[in-house]
């Protein structure tokens, strides 16, 4: 086999910048634990008012408003009014989807979180990859010859969360939390190889 030249070939590769939005999941406290049981438990209590079992557990009524709206800011909960306890029935307290999830796990998510993270989306592999970033391209393909598929994002970027630095078993991600900002900025390097095997016939490696 004889050498005959190595050209580096350029096409476009697109940065991914990733935001993730996510929240630590931990113990809840006594008045989220109390109000998920009122609303999944107790059928008895329905037509009572929060404000009156507050009462009863002489219960500060500033520290139930704030869980309440805590609990309505994250999903847990469905509620229009989280102010007047007194006309809010127990029977319209109810539990998202989210909210029995973690009810049943004696688990809460905390407060918002969000990382960004940057990856390179390689249009012919169709998935994220490391940048080939040489300093010299010879020839260089057109952004037009290589689109990328966005419907790929989301499940690309799930799939890198647990190599994150800030993942953990606590960490729970919000539902459409993952948001992505495209821009192609940089060609990916492969060095191509012209050869000449023992048969006189031209050999193109990219290995």
């Amino acid at each position: 086999m004889r050498k005959l030249k190595t050209s580096i070939f350029g096409y476009p590769i697109y940065t991914v910048t990733t935001t993730y939005h996510y929240r630590k999941v931990g113990v809840p406290t006594v008045f989220e634990e109390l109000l998920m049981s009122l609303a999944a438990e107790f059928p008895q209590l329905k037509q009572k008012s929060i404000g009156q079992i507050a009462k009863v557990l002489k219960l500060e009524p500033t520290f139930i408003r704030h869980t309440l709206s805590t609990m309505k800011d994250i999903g847990m909960i469905n509620l229009d009014d989280t102010e007047n306890l007194e006309e809010l029935a127990i029977a319209n307290l109810t539990l998202t989807d989210t909210g029995k999830q973690f009810y049943q796990s004696k688990k809460v998510p905390g407060r918002r979180r969000t990382a960004i993270t940057e990856f390179y989306f390689n249009p012919v592999s169709q998935k994220y990859d490391k940048l080939n970033k040489a300093s010299k391209i010879d020839i260089s393909f057109e952004q037009s010859l290589f689109s990328i598929d966005e419907t790929l994002l989301p499940t690309l970027s799930r799939n890198e969360v647990e190599s994150q630095q800030w993942f953990d078993s606590d960490v729970a991600l919000e539902d459409n939390g993952i948001t992505h900002y495209i821009e192609q900025e940089n060609f990916q390097s492969v060095p191509v190889t012209l050869s000449l095997d023992d048969n006189f016939h031209l050999q193109l490696d990219s290995s």
